[in-house]
C-alpha cells in the first residue's frame, strides 16, 4: 500500500484480505446487542461499550454491512478535508477534524442500528364537553377524549454524542488497518483502491457479504 500498487491480480485480492480483516476487526460478538433499557441508565458502560452495542445492533438486529460504514467514514473524511472550517487561529485542527468525521460516521450508523424501544401511552385527542349544565361548577368541566399512541423512544441526543464519536473511532480502526493513513492524500491509491473493492459491492449468494 505504502507503494501504491493493486496493480497485479494478487495485489488486489491482497488487498481484499486486507479489507476482509478489517471487517472482522470491526465486527462485534453478537452478544453486545444488547436491550435498549440497558443503555438508558447509569449502567457504567463506557463510550466505546456503547459503541459495541450499537454497531452490533446495525450489523447483526439490521443485517446492515460493516463495509458501507468504512466507506462512509471514507466519504465522510474526503470531504471534511476539503469543507472542514474552525474560526480562525484555533489551534488543533486535525484533532477537531477527527473529531468531526468521527461523529458523523457514527451518525450513520447510530441512524440505521434500529437502536430504539417502543412504548405506549395514553394521549389526549380531544375534549367532551357535558350535555346539560350542572349548577355544580366542578361538573361543567370538560373530560379528556383519550387513546393508547405507540411511539418509539432512542437515546437522547447529549448520550449519543459521544458514542457517536467512538463508533466513528472503531470505523476509523478499521478503514486504516485496510487502507493505511495516507489513502487520503493519495488520489491514485485510493481509485486504484476502489477498483479492488468493486466485485465487493455484490452480495455474495449465501447473503454473507460484507
Amino acid at each position: 500500500m505504502d507503494n501504491d500498487y493493486l496493480l497485479s491480480s494478487f495485489e488486489r485480492n491482497a488487498f481484499k484480505k486486507s479489507w476482509g480483516t478489517a471487517l472482522i476487526q470491526l465486527r462485534k460478538h453478537p452478544k453486545f446487542a444488547v436491550p435498549f433499557f440497558m443503555l438508558e441508565g447509569a449502567m457504567g458502560y463506557t463510550a466505546k461499550s456503547k459503541a459495541y452495542v450499537l454497531l452490533s445492533w446495525y450489523h447483526h438486529r439490521q443485517g446492515k454491512p460493516l463495509g458501507a460504514a468504512m466507506l462512509r467514514y471514507m466519504a465522510v473524511r474526503l470531504w471534511a478535508g476539503l469543507r472542514f472550517q474552525q474560526p480562525p487561529g484555533k489551534p488543533n485542527r486535525a484533532k477537531e477534524l477527527t473529531y468531526f468525521v468521527n461523529t458523523h460516521t457514527g451518525k450513520f450508523v447510530s441512524a440505521n442500528s434500529g437502536f430504539s424501544k417502543t412504548t405506549t401511552e395514553q394521549q389526549i385527542i380531544g375534549w367532551e364537553r357535558p350535555y346539560i349544565i350542572s349548577s355544580i361548577e366542578s361538573e361543567n368541566a370538560a373530560r379528556p377524549i383519550t387513546d393508547t399512541v405507540t411511539k418509539k423512544v432512542r437515546l437522547s441526543h447529549n448520550s449519543r454524542a459521544g458514542i457517536n464519536r467512538a463508533i466513528g473511532a472503531e470505523v476509523r480502526s478499521a478503514v486504516e488497518h485496510a487502507m493505511g493513513t495516507k489513502w487520503v492524500s493519495n488520489h491514485t491509491l485510493l481509485a486504484n483502491a476502489s477498483d479492488a473493492l468493486s466485485a465487493l459491492a455484490a452480495p455474495k449468494a449465501d447473503g454473507s457479504g460484507n
